[in-house]
């Protein structure tokens, strides 16, 4: 929870800025993967000392760094956000593109970090998971791997660049995008852009000047996989300091992309107990001195004084257990559950994808995407054998109802449980979304609950309204709808989730220490602050903000037309 100070702060002024403002030459885009919004904005209202760099940008040269309790702290030079929200299911590819092209999961087409795109028959996987390619994760960044063994590490792949025939070329992730990105609609107005290691930049970058992308080098990528997080950041630093060069012109839009920060926090070292901690230490030690790095790198260039920075984070972070008790893993849990239906009754039964299809090809009949948080659910039809035909109802019941009662984890358990596992402690919301009933609307059919086999789908919105204790969810009704289209599952499980006691957490991913993908509060906000020196002496702006905010807030600040972005402008 927000501090009562910060609570009482954001809230003591709201006023209006005009826009744009004057004095700005660029914007610094300085975005902390994972990045809690508690953990920012407490460590500048309580200890600002203790990241010195950020601190000049966001409360200015002269603020006073006290660390009395009863210290209100200087107006300094920022707008700040007080709640502003992440897409759904909060997991960096999807969020990343709602950071950038300003646009929902909907709108710009990306529904996970894992998902399934029935028009072209192919799944993506751009993080590692347990159902993806490791090819999705070197095109990311245009690297093609020529050894090429699931079960080892990216230091064991050689990896060369893609040359302009390869259909990854401008990168994988970037060639997904529905909608144009931010870099983009800057590239139109004559803006120039340089892009340090995130992995969206233009869906035509290799066709365009005006946009620097910046990709990891393969040593980089070694580093970041053995877990050096700070290494990792470090050189995604100096590669855009490189990149910038010491002769204007200088770029007019510069992203910083800190993605060792998610890294470390998902497998902390074992100095540090909660993801809490992590997120403070991982703050404090790195990001906040390679900020002084990069802020020294643009004075001696003469462009910092006129630069606005927009500090944001694609999702947040969620402390959990690692073990498999609590992990739910589509080769064992999911995967049976979903094949077991059907096939008791000698009816043509369901084929997840698993990692043996990788050497027997991609006949499937259903995927699941695990996003942590969330797991989209894909089913064929099995009547038709056709991907783009609707699957059958009953086949949708059929799946959740599975999905609902088998006891996940009651077997292969680290530890034992104290006693019956019930599936309701770790399957907390089903949702279902059959076309078949709105068949005009297609794949944008509503999402239902899945209640119980005697009963119908119910409303979502009547269904929390009726259970108002039971889920303490961000704005849930927005984000589930902003997701849904025709890459989202046809089912959408969310494992229980527990923000206060990780003992009650479940995950659809492989055991880690920290991770993210719900609902929850602890996932689901961001920080969102514009400062800096152009900001002197102005006021901030107190409301809600999206992530969708983000790049139109840029568009705004240096006065170019975001082209139509789902989000508005925080100076608004």
């Amino acid at each position: 929870m927000l501090s009562i100070r910060l609570t009482a702060l954001l809230a003591a002024t709201t006023t209006t800025l005009a826009s744009p403002i004057p004095g700005t030459e660029r914007v610094v885009i300085v975005d902390v993967d994972g990045l809690r919004r508690e953990a920012l904005y407490g460590r500048l209202l309580n200890n600002p000392q203790l990241l010195p760099n950020i601190s000049e940008i966001v409360l200015g040269p002269d603020s006073s760094l006290s660390t009395n309790d009863e210290r209100i702290p200087p107006l300094g030079q920022y707008v700040a956000a007080k709640h502003a929200t992440t897409a759904f299911p909060s997991y960096t590819f999807a969020c990343q593109a709602s950071l950038y092209t300003g646009n929902w999961p909907a709108t710009h087409g990306i529904t996970g970090n894992e998902f399934f795109d029935r028009d072209i028959r192919r799944r993506f996987g751009f993080s590692g998971g347990s159902v993806t390619d490791p090819k999705d994760i070197t095109h990311t960044y245009e690297y093609d791997p020529i050894y090429d063994d699931s079960e080892s590490s990216i230091c064991d792949w050689l990896l060369d660049p893609i040359g302009q025939s390869h259909p990854a070329w401008g990168g994988l992730a970037n060639l997904q995008l529905w909608t144009p990105t931010l870099y983009d609609a800057a590239s139109a107005a004559g803006i120039s852009s340089v892009v340090a290691f995130n992995m969206y930049s233009s869906t035509a970058h290799h066709e365009d000047d005006n946009i620097s992308w910046v990709v990891p080098t393969p040593d980089d990528l070694c580093t970041y996989q053995l877990g050096n997080a700070w290494d990792y950041d470090a050189a995604m630093v100096d590669a855009l300091l490189a990149t910038l060069g010491t002769e204007p012109p200088y770029a007019q839009i510069i992203t910083a992309y800190f993605a060792g920060h998610d890294h470390y926090c998902h497998g902390f070292d074992t100095g540090v107990d909660t993801d809490e901690q992590a997120q403070k230490w991982y703050l404090t030690e790195a990001v906040d001195p390679l900020m002084g790095r990069l802020i020294r790198g643009m004075k001696e260039r003469g462009i910092y004084d006129d630069a606005v920075f927009v500090f944001t984070a694609d999702h947040g972070h969620t402390n959990v257990i690692a073990n498999d008790r609590h992990s739910i893993v589509m080769e064992d849990e999911l995967e049976e559950s979903i094949e077991d239906y059907t096939c008791d009754f000698f009816l043509p039964c369901f084929d997840v994808f698993d990692r043996w299809d990788w050497f027997w090809g991609d006949d499937f009949s259903a995927y699941v995407a695990q996003n942590s948080g969330a797991a989209h659910i894909y089913l064929r039809n099995l009547s038709t054998d056709n991907w783009s035909d609707f699957p059958e109802t009953a086949d949708l019941r059929g799946v959740a109802k599975q999905l609902a009662r088998y006891h996940y984890g009651a077997t292969d358990a680290e530890e034992p449980a104290d006693g019956p596992i019930y599936p309701s402690d770790r399957v907390e919301l089903i949702l279902v979304r059959d076309p078949n009933e709105c068949p005009d609307e297609g794949w944008s059919t509503p999402y239902k609950v899945w209640v119980d086999s005697d009963q119908p789908l119910a409303d979502l919105a009547i269904w929390l309204d009726e259970h108002p204790d039971d889920y303490n969810y961000v704005e849930p009704l927005l984000r589930i709808e902003k997701m849904n289209c025709m890459r989202s599952g046809d089912i959408v499980f969310v494992p229980a989730q527990d923000e206060h006691d990780p003992e009650l957490t479940w995950y659809a991913d492989y055991e880690v220490e920290s991770t993210h993908g719900s609902l929850y509060p602890l996932d689901s906000y961001i920080p969102f602050i514009v400062a800096g020196p152009p900001l002197a002496g102005r006021t901030r702006l107190v409301g809600s903000a999206a992530i969708v905010d983000v790049a139109p807030t840029v568009a705004d600040i240096l006065e170019f037309d975001d082209g139509g972005m789902d989000g508005v402008s925080l100076l608004q």
